[in-house]
């Protein structure tokens, strides 16, 4: 009885200290549920710095409580066993933190909600120059867009400091709408292109659904930064087996969708984890 105790006591151990992912809130006072993965080896205590991608399902993925977020994007895929590994080059593989957030769980087009999220994200991680890459799906790539936008438009260099702005590095956007509920979005998309990291967007839509006129938002943004703004059409509807086609899913069969961009075969996670740097190659 003693030896089986000992061994349940270090199966304990090894699945409370081997597991990644746990629950949380973000964005006191609105406590947005949300789900982290921490690479292996984490430590927080430790001077070493991540990148970050968080993630922003779509409005009908509410109500499931924190499991929810394991349903769609990054954690789902986690799911199937991968190991949260970014290879950038032949050479170099990124571990970023991984985090899911549950915006439209109380749906307003807010853009203090974001801000609010990622100040609390930037306080309690070591993030690499504080480096944000976003994405989502439908309501989830929409929301970033509003804060992206959410700011009067700097015409001046040097441009910001930005409230809102400043906060991402890049906006990865499948299949969300324009943010008109800035009605100036057009202009104030300057913001974003001209912030701190030099802002980049990518947009996917799927021809069964329509371009959501997210053309439009990268045409503002080649307007002000050549370059900074690309979008792709794929043969999709609107749906789940198409988010699941840009994210992956949990059992594996599903592997993200790749795609050209500068001249290299990248999926989403490539491409973010690409953003802001020049000298990688392969």
């Amino acid at each position: 009885m003693k030896k089986l105790f000992t061994i349940l006591l270090l199966l304990s151990y090894f699945v409370s200290f081997g597991q990644n992912t746990y629950s949380t809130t973000f964005g006191s006072p609105y406590n947005f549920q949300s789900r982290v993965w921490t690479p292996p080896g984490f430590d927080s205590s430790s001077s070493a710095t991540y990148r970050c991608i968080i993630f922003a399902p779509g409005t009908g993925q509410t109500g499931g409580g924190y499991a929810i977020l394991d349903d769609f994007g990054p954690h789902e895929r986690l799911l199937s066993g991968w190991n949260g590994g970014i290879p950038i080059n032949a050479s170099t593989t990124i571990y970023p933190i991984y985090i899911s957030v549950d915006f439209v769980q109380d749906f307003v087009l807010d853009e203090n909600r974001q801000l609010a999220v990622i100040n609390d994200i930037l306080a309690r991680y070591k993030i690499k120059g504080n480096k944000i890459d976003v994405t989502g799906f439908s309501a989830g790539g929409h929301v970033w867009k509003m804060m992206a936008t959410a700011e009067t438009p700097d015409l001046t260099a040097p441009f910001g400091p930005f409230t809102f702005a400043d906060k991402m590095n890049s906006i990865f956007d499948v299949q969300g709408v324009l943010p008109d509920d800035n009605t100036n979005w057009f202009n104030s998309v300057r913001n974003f292109a001209n912030n701190q990291h030099s802002g980049t967007y990518f947009g996917i839509w799927g021809t069964g659904d329509g371009d959501r006129q997210m053309p439009r938002f990268k045409d503002s943004m080649n307007a002000v930064v050549a370059g900074s703004g690309t979008t792709i059409s794929t043969s999709d509807g609107h749906n789940d087996p198409a988010f699941r086609k840009i994210y992956g899913n949990a059992s594996g069969t599903v592997t993200p969708f790749r795609f050209t961009w500068n001249s290299r075969n990248v999926d989403a996670y490539e491409w973010m984890m690409l953003q802001g740097d020049t000298v990688v190659s392969g």
